[in-house]
């Protein structure tokens, strides 16, 4: 079977709870608009029942998930406690209605049975942490993990790094860690799927399907924009790493867990613009309040903070001069010269909210994650050591007042937001 052109990323819309045999699955944004017209289209699923259940065995008892004979969608919620424990076992039992015939699955060939029927479709719309629990069962081994032990000898020359390679402290906003080496002509389609679920796990469930709709669209609908993957050092390594990048985009990950460890202390990127698939070029120059960037949620928490300062560090915080370089050697170095408003300077109520804002902006990723980096700036008194300054002139589309330019920098931290003329986001902790 070829491979597809383009890295296409799972998108989900659930529908409402009377509404859960819906699954809108976008994957035609960079389509011709006949073909993304009918992909785009809800798929109303209404197989047969014996095409539609998943049966778990229990014991001395079986529970099904899929259409009854008065065509409802039963809930998958009631397979929680069981399918948890079979995964913890390691086995899952599927079960014909007809023939009652039984077959074995392991938890690792459990997802690739989910997507036969609709009874699997509900199991793979279970809440994500549920998802990260079965990620996470004894003794499995991690998503990226996984991944790495699914790799020849040829594709781990080709998408392995050393631990201390140079590119691992790389970022912009637009390469590829392995130019060569593209995801859709590197990896196999098992492997492909892999590297679907660890993106997703990467990201809160309530931001994956923005974040993948704009992987997709930022991909032009070209092959040679696809983006690349890859790992740093092996699992002998305590600081073994997975990293994805593209355009816009570059997310890294500590490939021995699933459970998220921040970002370990190099950069990440993420942005966008919102455009149609005919012409990339149309909306490249923002309007102001970035109608529909999945991103600009942090713009708008971040200037909810401003409104909270008083006249005075207002007036500090504000700066008319250029921000900083997006040169890759510089774009997350600290500059030289403290600007804008101390944090130090702030009062205790305001540095609770400050940390509270980074926490927000941080939503759109997995909450291991951000409980790791919150906690790494807490208990080191980040804080203390770092300057916020927002940006007036063309930086504020609009002359609103509504800041689309701004950044936290001090020794130990660059969060850097250019809302002009478009969402380019950099985050680098160094601890």
């Amino acid at each position: 079977m070829a491979l597809p052109a383009v890295w296409r990323p799972k998108i989900r819309q659930f529908g409402s709870q009377n509404d859960s045999s819906k699954n809108m699955v976008a994957t035609g944004s960079c389509d011709p608009p006949s073909r993304r017209n009918r992909q785009l289209q809800p798929t109303l699923t209404s197989q047969p029942a014996v095409a539609t259940h998943l049966h778990v065995a229990t014991g001395s008892c079986e529970l099904a998930c899929g259409r009854t004979g008065g065509g409802d969608l039963l809930s998958p919620c009631c397979l929680v406690p069981f399918l948890k424990r079979k995964c913890q076992l390691g086995v899952l039992s599927t079960v014909s209605k007809k023939g009652r015939a039984m077959t074995t699955l392991s938890r690792r060939s459990l997802f690739q049975a989910v997507g036969a029927s609709t009874g699997l479709l509900a199991f793979s719309q279970l809440n994500g942490s549920f998802r990260h629990s079965l990620a996470n069962a004894p003794n499995s081994d991690s998503l990226p993990m996984q991944l790495y032990k699914s790799l020849s000898d040829e594709q781990k020359q080709k998408v392995c790094l050393p631990i201390d390679h140079p590119r691992r402290q790389f970022v912009s906003n637009w390469w590829y860690i392995h130019p060569d080496h593209r995801i859709p002509s590197t990896f196999n389609a098992e492997q492909q799927e892999l590297i679907k679920k660890i993106f997703d796990s990467m990201h809160s469930v309530d931001h994956q399907d923005a974040v993948n709709k704009q992987v997709l669209i930022d991909q032009y609908g070209e092959a040679k924009n696809a983006p690349a993957a890859g790992f740093f050092g092996t699992p002998n390594d305590e600081g073994f790493e997975f990293i994805f990048t593209g355009h816009h985009v570059t997310r890294r990950c500590n490939a021995h867990s699933d459970k998220g460890q921040g970002f370990g202390g190099a950069p990440i990127f993420y942005g966008h613009y919102p455009h149609s698939p005919e012409n990339m070029s149309d909306n490249f120059n923002e309007a102001k309040d970035h109608p529909g960037n999945p991103y600009w949620y942090q713009g708008r928490n971040f200037n909810r903070f401003v409104q909270a300062l008083d006249g005075k560090q207002q007036e500090k915080g504000l700066l008319a001069s250029e921000p900083r370089s997006e040169r890759p050697e510089a774009v997350v170095k600290k500059t030289t010269e403290a600007r804008g408003l101390s944090c130090a300077d702030l009062s205790a109520d305001q540095k609770k909210l400050f940390v509270e804002t980074m926490k927000g902006m941080l939503a759109m990723f997995r909450e291991d994650d951000v409980k790791s980096t919150i906690d790494t700036i807490e208990k080191n008194g980040i804080v203390d050591r770092l300057h916020v300054s927002w940006y007036t002139g063309k930086y504020d589309i609009g002359s609103d007042k509504v800041w689309d330019t701004w950044q936290i920098e001090g020794p130990d931290m660059v969060w850097y937001f250019r809302g002009e003329p478009h969402i380019h986001c950099y985050f680098h902790l160094k601890t």
